[in-house]
C-alpha cells in the first residue's frame, strides 16, 4: 500500500514538472511571436502577435535612445545632484559635440516609416498579399489566403516595417524630450537668459529650425512695422526687436490681449460677416488678421470698411441686398438702439508672416497649422484664438473673465461626443512623447514630473478620435509658451500624427502636455447640438422615443451656468448650400420645398434650445492598456442595435418603437454635416442614461436672431 502511494506521488511530481516544463516552453514560444498550438496565420495567431507586440512597444518600455552613453560619459548620480543651470549647460555642449547635426525635423513619411498596421498584422498580410498578386490572379479578387512563399515574404515586410516604424517613434519621442529640456533649460529659465545666450541661441535655431529670425509686418491703417512688436492700443509705439534670440523677444515682448484670425483670401467672406458679428457685440479687443502673403488687397479693403464704417452705412446700405429679405421685422439698425448695442468699430491689423518662415518650410505648415503660427507670431500676449466661421455669442472679454481663463491662463472647449474611435498604437505615441515616469530618460536626469491624469486619461487618450474643438482657443501665451512651441513639431509630422488628430485641434492640449504644462483647463461640458427642438413627431428620426431631438451642424459650447459662449460652422442652416441634394432626405423630403426648406436655407440659425448628449464610457484606461478586451467587448455591444446613421435611409428614414443608442447621430444633410442629438439614450443593459436639454427663454432667441441677421449682413461688396 504504502509502495502504490509512494509510486503514485512519483507519477504525480514527474507530471507537476514536466506540466511545468511545457508551461515555460509555451511562455518563451509565446514571447518569441507564437505559440506552437495555435495555428499559424489563424485568426488568434495574428492576435496573439498583435498582444505581444503591444506589450513590446508600450509606454512603460521608453527609454531614452542615447541614455547608456550618458550614463558612460557622466556619473548620473553625481549629475543629478548638480544645480540644473550646470545640467543645462552640460548636457546641451554635449549634444553640439556628439551631435552636430541634430536639429528638429520635418520627418520625411517616405522614409521614416511609421506604418500603423503593425499592430494589425492580420490586415497588414491582406493588403500586401493582395499587393503582391497580379490584377488577374483570381485570387486577388477572392482575398484567398497566401501560400507558403507569399507568406514568408509578407512576413520579412512585416518585420522590417516593425523595425521602420520603431526607429522613427523612437527618433521623434527623443525629439520632444530634447525639446522639452531646451524649453525648461532656456524657455523657463532655469538657464537665467543673461548667462549662456550662444548656447541658447543656438539651440534655439535647432529646436525651431523653420525661423528666419525676422518678425512678421504688421499694418494697420496704411502703416506697417516690420522691425518690432506693436504697443497694444497704441500703433504709434512699438518693441523694437535688433534680430536677437526670436523666442527670448517673443517671451518678454509680447503685449496686451487680443483677437487673432488666420486667414487667407478663400476666408475673406467669413471674416467680414465675423467682423459684422463683433461691431454687433460691441467688441473691444483688437484684432489681428494673420497671414502668409496671400489675404488680398480687395480683401483687407473689404474688413477695413467692415470694420469702421459708419453704423447706418453699415445697416443701411444703398441698394439692396439679399439679406435685408430675410425676416424683415427685424431692422438692424432700429433693433441695435433697443439693445443698446453702439456698432464700435473695430480695430483691425493685418500680419504678415512669410519672412518669418523659411521658404524650405512654408509648404509644411498647409490649412489649419497656420493657426499654430499665428498664435505664435501675434504679438498679444493674450490671446483668442477665433476661426473665420466662428460664431462668438457673447462679448469676447468673456472668455478672459472666466473662471477657467483667471485661473490658468487657458479656455478650451471639448468636442462632440462621437463614438469615432482612435488606435492604441496612436495613444501609445502621444504617451511617449509626455515627460516619462520611466527610468533612463531625460525626465529622470533632470527631475521633470512625469504626466498624470490631466494627460493620461482624458477623452483621447481613453479611446475616442474627437476631444477638443479649437473654434475658440483662449491661451495665455506668454505663460504657456513652452506648450506653444511643443505645437510645431506635431504639425510638422504628417505621420503618425496627421491622420491621428483632425486639423490642429488636438494640438493644444497636447502641446502642453508634451512641454509638462498640465495647468490647462476644458469648459465643464462638452459640445452640444443648438438649433431647434424636433416638436413634430413626424419630421423625428426616432418618433417613438421619450428622449428629445435636437439637429444641427453646429456644435455649441455651453458653460456650467448654462449660457451658449459659441457656436461652430457660420450661422447658415449649412454652411455649404446643398439644398437641392438636401430635399431628398428624411425629415426635408416632407417638408414643401418653396415655404419651408427656402426660407430655412436662406435665413439664419434659430437657436432655441441645445442637447448635451450623455458622455460615452472609456475605452483605454489611464495607463493606456494593450489590453483590448474592454475595447472590443464594449465596440461588439454597439454593433449588436443598428441606429439610423447605420441603416439604408432610403429604406428605413426612422426607427420606431424605442430610444437611440447613442447620444450622436451623423445625417447626409448638409454635406454630412449635420448631427442629431439626444439627451435620452438606452443602453444595452437597458439602463437609461441622460445627458442636458437646455432652453432658451424668448428674449434670448430673438436676441440670437438679431446676431444671426447681423452676421448674414456681412458681405463682400464695399457699400460707399
Amino acid at each position: 500500500m504504502r509502495v502504490s502511494i509512494r509510486r503514485g506521488l512519483l507519477v504525480a511530481l514527474v507530471a507537476a514538472a514536466m506540466v511545468c516544463m511545457v508551461v515555460t516552453y509555451l511562455r518563451y514560444d509565446d514571447a518569441m511571436g507564437g505559440i506552437r498550438s495555435i495555428p499559424r496565420y489563424s485568426r488568434s495567431w495574428f492576435e496573439d502577435s498583435d498582444s505581444e507586440l503591444s506589450r513590446h512597444i508600450h509606454v512603460s518600455n521608453y527609454k531614452y535612445g542615447d541614455y547608456d552613453r550618458l550614463a558612460a560619459k557622466f556619473d548620473l548620480q553625481q549629475f543629478k545632484q548638480l544645480p540644473r543651470q550646470e545640467r543645462c549647460v552640460a548636457f546641451f555642449r554635449d549634444l553640439l559635440e556628439t551631435n552636430p547635426d541634430w536639429e528638429l525635423r520635418a520627418f520625411d513619411k517616405n522614409v521614416d516609416v511609421f506604418d500603423r498596421r503593425i499592430l494589425d498584422k492580420q490586415r497588414f498580410f491582406r493588403e500586401v498579399i493582395r499587393d503582391l498578386r497580379d490584377d488577374n490572379d483570381e485570387r486577388k479578387k477572392l482575398d484567398a489566403p497566401g501560400t507558403k512563399h507569399e507568406n514568408a515574404t509578407v512576413e520579412g515586410k512585416f518585420q522590417q516595417a516593425i523595425k521602420k516604424t520603431l526607429e522613427t517613434e523612437q527618433k521623434m519621442a527623443d525629439s520632444i524630450a530634447i525639446s522639452r529640456i531646451y524649453q525648461k533649460c532656456f524657455v523657463e529659465e532655469w538657464v537665467p537668459a543673461s548667462t549662456e545666450t550662444e548656447l541658447y541661441d543656438e539651440m534655439t535655431k535647432k529646436v525651431l529650425p523653420f525661423l528666419t529670425n525676422t518678425l512678421p509686418a504688421f499694418t494697420f491703417n496704411n502703416s506697417t512695422i516690420t522691425n518690432g512688436f506693436p504697443v497694444a492700443d497704441d500703433f504709434a509705439s512699438f518693441h523694437e526687436y535688433n534680430g536677437s534670440n526670436l523666442v527670448e523677444f517673443i517671451k518678454t515682448k509680447s503685449n496686451g490681449k487680443g483677437i487673432v484670425l488666420s486667414a487667407s483670401s478663400k476666408h475673406g467672406r467669413d471674416v467680414v460677416k465675423l467682423i459684422h458679428l463683433l461691431r454687433a457685440l460691441d467688441n473691444t479687443l483688437p484684432i489681428q488678421i494673420i497671414h502668409r502673403d496671400d489675404f488680398s488687397k480687395r480683401n483687407r479693403d473689404y474688413v477695413e470698411f467692415a470694420a469702421t464704417a459708419d453704423k447706418n452705412q453699415l445697416l443701411k446700405p444703398r441698394g439692396a441686398y439679399n439679406w435685408q429679405k430675410v425676416w424683415p421685422e427685424i431692422d438692424l439698425l432700429a433693433n441695435a438702439t433697443a439693445y443698446g448695442i453702439k456698432y464700435t468699430p473695430q480695430n483691425v491689423t493685418f500680419v504678415n508672416i512669410r519672412p518669418a518662415i523659411r521658404r524650405e518650410f512654408r509648404t509644411k505648415f498647409p490649412g489649419f497649422s497656420n493657426k499654430l503660427l499665428a498664435l505664435f507670431f501675434t504679438s498679444f500676449k493674450e490671446v483668442l484664438l477665433v476661426d473665420a466661421d466662428a460664431i462668438p455669442l457673447v462679448r469676447p472679454n468673456h472668455f478672459f473673465f472666466s473662471q477657467e481663463y483667471r485661473e490658468t491662463g487657458t479656455y478650451f472647449f471639448k468636442d462632440r461626443t462621437l463614438r469615432d474611435t482612435n488606435d492604441y498604437i496612436e495613444t501609445n505615441f502621444f504617451a511617449k512623447l509626455f515627460p516619462s515616469a520611466n527610468e533612463k530618460t531625460l525626465e529622470d536626469i533632470f527631475g521633470v514630473p512625469q504626466a498624470t491624469y490631466v494627460s493620461l486619461a482624458n477623452t483621447y487618450m481613453a479611446g475616442y478620435r474627437h476631444y477638443q474643438e479649437a473654434g475658440i482657443v483662449a491661451i495665455d501665451k506668454v505663460a504657456h509658451l513652452s506648450g506653444v512651441l511643443m505645437m510645431f513639431p506635431l504639425s510638422l509630422w504628417k505621420e503618425p500624427v496627421g491622420t491621428a488628430v483632425w486639423g490642429e485641434k488636438e494640438m493644444y492640449w497636447l502641446g502642453l502636455s508634451m512641454a509638462g504644462d498640465e495647468n490647462y483647463r476644458f469648459n465643464y461640458y462638452p459640445a452640444a447640438s443648438v438649433g431647434q427642438l424636433t416638436t413634430a413627431k413626424q419630421y423625428s428620426y426616432y418618433p417613438d422615443a421619450d428622449s428629445n431631438e435636437v439637429c444641427s451642424t453646429h456644435p455649441g459650447h455651453i458653460d456650467k451656468y448654462g449660457h451658449i459662449l459659441w457656436m461652430n460652422s457660420g450661422f447658415s442652416f449649412c454652411k455649404k448650400h446643398s439644398q437641392s441634394r438636401d430635399k431628398a432626405h428624411f425629415p426635408l423630403s416632407e417638408m414643401d420645398p418653396m415655404e419651408v426648406l427656402g426660407p430655412l436655407y436662406a435665413a439664419p440659425l434659430v437657436v432655441t434650445h441645445a442637447i448635451i448628449p450623455p458622455t460615452e464610457p472609456d475605452l483605454r484606461g489611464i495607463h493606456n492598456s494593450y489590453d483590448k478586451s474592454t475595447q472590443e467587448k464594449q465596440m461588439d455591444a454597439w454593433k449588436s442595435q443598428k441606429e439610423i446613421d447605420d441603416v439604408d435611409r432610403h429604406k428605413q428614414p426612422f426607427i420606431k418603437d424605442r430610444n437611440p443608442s447613442k447620444g450622436w447621430m451623423k445625417n447626409p444633410i448638409c454635406s454630412g454635416y449635420y448631427y442629431c442629438a439626444y439627451d435620452k439614450i438606452t443602453t444595452f443593459d437597458k439602463t437609461t442614461d441622460s445627458g442636458v436639454l437646455v432652453t432658451m427663454d424668448n428674449a434670448l432667441v430673438e436676441y440670437y436672431r438679431y446676431l444671426g441677421k447681423a452676421w448674414l449682413s456681412g458681405t463682400t461688396r464695399i457699400r460707399k
